[in-house]
């Protein structure tokens, strides 16, 4: 038997001004997006945004039986519906909190797959609706010992 740990890497940024112009603007749409959030019943609005040879944006959407769209899974849906999914390199997450929020676990999967089908990590950026944001290079660190398509092979 023999023991592993593994651990994440998160670089903290104490402001949008402190992050590469690109991933600046990808908060930003991000933040866009979040002002399309329909959250009626949590009053918690997410918004993202994915780059993939162009920005495409989601936000949460509910329903009132609780079930709805994750705001990651519509960007990604956009993504995908543009024919563009495994161009994916980068995620940007923002919500209504003071701190970084963090995908939940289904959304965290759907990254996963994403990830796979582009076969490098993708950077994923969570932010608050002010101070810190995170960066986090691949899912992997969110999502460990992940199942994804190569367990199918």
């Amino acid at each position: 038997m023999r023991e592993e740990i593994h651990t994440l890497k998160v670089e903290v940024f104490d402001s949008l001004d402190e992050l590469p112009e690109d991933e600046r603007g990808l908060i930003e749409q991000a933040m866009r997006a979040k002002g399309f959030a329909y959250a009626p019943y949590s009053n918690f609005k997410v918004g993202a945004a994915v780059l993939a040879g162009g920005i495409f944006r989601g936000s949460n959407q509910e329903t009132a039986v609780y079930n709805g769209s994750h705001a990651e899974r519509t960007a990604l849906d956009g993504a995908a519906v543009a024919d563009r999914k495994n161009r994916i390199s980068k995620i940007a997450i923002v919500g209504d909190s003071d701190v970084p929020i963090t995908p939940c676990g289904p959304c965290r999967q759907d990254i996963k797959e994403v990830e796979d089908l582009a076969g490098s990590p993708i950077v994923i950026l969570m932010a608050g609706s002010k101070g810190a944001v995170w960066r986090v290079l691949g899912i992997d660190g969110l999502l460990p010992l992940a199942f994804g398509p190569a367990n199918l092979k």
